[in-house]
């Protein structure tokens, strides 16, 4: 990879983000995503402007999931009247090997520290399956993932385009 920053998971933006892969690999939590922005301060842009990385692979060296749970939600009529409430759900270690191995495809719209407890970082990643059907809003699932790992490694190969806001 012509790219790596160690680290810097601040100075990337997920807005736009979407997951190719997640996988437990030797330790490590790897994550493959496509249309993740580096901002113009992050210590390997030169373009002094954000801009689209290529397939950027995210290492979590030393990574596990803590926690997972499928977001519930709550839904009204035009009434504002109750119609459905789900509450959240913890995953099982089953549910969260198959959601890992089916998340192609799924937005990456959180990667937010929560904080650093010892020498790990401790970071919560939502992610959204959209769904076949994008006008049935129960067809789309959202997951929150509370990971921990001992540094962040970030490479890809080259830069796209720059972001137009």
């Amino acid at each position: 990879m012509a790219f790596a920053s160690v680290n810097e998971i601040e100075r990337f933006s997920f807005e736009d983000c979407q997951l190719v892969s997640m996988e437990i690999r030797g330790g490590s939590l790897v994550l493959t995503a496509d249309a993740v922005i580096v901002k113009a301060r992050n210590s390997q842009n030169s373009h002094f402007t954000d801009s689209y990385a290529d397939t950027l692979v995210m290492t979590l060296e030393g990574g596990r999931v803590d926690k997972a749970v499928e977001e519930g939600f709550t839904r009204y009529d035009a009434n504002e009247v109750l119609v459905e409430e789900v509450p959240d759900r913890p995953l099982s270690a089953r549910e969260l090997k198959d959601l890992a191995a089916s998340c192609g495809g799924f937005y990456l719209f959180t990667f937010e520290r929560l904080g650093k407890e010892e020498d790990r970082f401790q970071y919560v990643l939502e992610i959204e399956d959209p769904g076949e059907d994008t006008y049935d809003v129960t067809a789309s699932r959202t997951y929150e993932l509370t990971v921990s790992f001992d540094k962040a490694v970030f490479t890809w190969d080259r830069f796209l385009n720059h972001v137009e806001r």
